[in-house]
């Protein structure tokens, strides 16, 4: 059996950005900075874990150091450091910076574009196609279209908490302060068709978009068809469940609850599948499903009071990090992940603001479209090095890229990975990255 240890990567606190943000020629003229596309030197087709951190450090470098050149309104030096930095790591958060660098006002853009709604708001979805993002706030639930930048539709829900696009971008589920209920798209002037009359958290469709999920503040999971006959009440939490979600072939069903327990389910059977106790109530649940992912790859990550945490597939709880989560979502490949933390015991911020980590995968199980590769630190001690990963090891590590000064209480990427829409309690929702919509 290989050992499931698991791996975090050396963070950009170690990361050294150079005083002088005018141009990335400004590097040590006495030791050239490594190059991050070079091919690996070991023979072996994979870098060395020297290279591999390396890397890492030299793309976050040139992430925070084009941030700073936007941020001082250069946007011209902010282009040469993104075209500079290794084009193996780019992802979103590149595309966030150079969409930026194109406005008339880039310090602006990089704190993303307002939808037009007053008032804070819960929870954030696109739609399958990412043409559209429903937003749960105050007592409503609206749908906004990225292309017109205008809102579409509004309904009501009181104390809306939770919204969820069914796979066929018709039809939306949303969780209510005092009901379940499902709104059809097609018909904007009619009222929610009630699912269920139990206060309700989260919602949840399964991958086929035959069964509905949802979590209640009385610790039950409700799991039936999108008709509201034949409803299933299963009640196993002593504290509300917050967070719900499937995994991706829908054979599983996972509840995070306000009890710190974290629960597995046969949604097929309606019956329990195991159990696994956190440290603390837990916020958000979610599985790794990015395209193409061999399975041994896919975790199980779940947040909370006391942090971040993952499991692999056959594997123990692996701890990823400390400060305080309330929420999180994966990028459509699986390559990055974005949580939202809070203030907490380990965390010294005021304010909440998003964490954005780019996950690798070992070599020996990467997909055709995976660039990534890892190189192992110790969880407790993120910034010392420790002993990479073993050659058979398929458990992916995790690299902190950066954070953004951004208080957050739900975010969600959209399915091609140029935007992420992020819902606020200080304010209305806002759009990070690529918006057409609200230029």
């Amino acid at each position: 059996m290989p050992r499931l240890a698991f791996t975090v990567l050396a963070g950009l606190a170690l990361v050294a950005v150079p005083q002088t943000a005018s141009s990335p020629q400004t590097a040590s003229s006495t030791r050239p900075a490594p190059d991050a596309n070079a091919k690996p030197s070991t023979g072996t087709g994979s870098p060395t874990p020297a290279e591999t951190l390396a890397a890492l450090r030299s793309y976050a470098a040139h992430l925070a150091a084009a941030e700073g050149s936007l941020r001082l309104g250069d946007s011209s030096a902010a282009r040469r450091w993104l075209d500079d930095a290794p084009a193996l790591w780019r992802g979103w958060e590149h595309r966030r910076l150079l969409a930026a660098a194109d406005t008339d006002e880039p310090s602006e853009a990089l704190d993303g574009r307002a939808l037009p709604l007053d008032g804070p708001s819960r929870a954030v979805a696109w739609d399958p196609r990412g043409g559209r993002l429903a937003v749960a706030a105050g007592d409503e639930i609206a749908v906004w279209s990225l292309r017109a930048g205008i809102i579409l539709a509004r309904h009501v829900c009181a104390e809306a908490r939770d919204v969820a696009w069914h796979p066929d971008g018709r039809r939306l589920a949303a969780a209510c302060i005092d009901s379940v209920a499902l709104v059809d798209l097609a018909s904007p002037t009619a009222p929610p068709t009630p699912w269920s009359p139990l206060p309700a958290r989260a919602v949840a469709w399964s991958p086929d978009g035959e069964r509905l999920a949802a979590g209640t503040d009385d610790g039950s999971l409700l799991l039936g068809s999108a008709q509201a006959s034949g409803t299933l009440r299963l009640q196993r939490h002593d504290g509300a469940v917050e967070a719900v979600a499937w995994s991706p072939d829908g054979r599983l069903l996972v509840t995070g609850s306000a009890d710190g327990m974290l629960r597995l389910w046969l949604p097929a059977v309606g019956s329990p599948n195991g159990q696994h106790r956190a440290d603390g109530p837990l916020a958000a649940v979610s599985w790794r499903s990015g395209r193409a992912l061999p399975a041994p790859t896919r975790l199980l990550v779940a947040g909370g009071v006391a942090g971040l945490e993952a499991r692999p597939e056959g594997g123990e709880r692996l701890r990823l990090d400390r400060r305080a989560v309330r929420a999180l979502d994966w990028s459509a490949d699986g390559r990055r992940l974005a949580v939202a933390v809070g203030p907490g015991d380990h965390d010294t911020d005021s304010d909440g603001s998003i964490v954005l980590w780019a996950v690798v995968d070992p070599p020996a199980v990467e997909s055709p479209e995976a660039a990534s590769r890892t190189e192992a630190t110790s969880v407790d001690a993120p910034t010392e090095p420790a002993e990479p990963a073993e050659a058979d090891d398929p458990t992916p590590a995790f690299f902190e890229l950066t954070r953004l000064p951004v208080d957050a209480v739900d975010l969600a990427f959209d399915p091609w990975g140029r935007m992420l829409a992020v819902a606020s309690r200080s304010g209305p929702p806002t759009v990070l990255g690529e918006t057409p919509g609200l230029q």
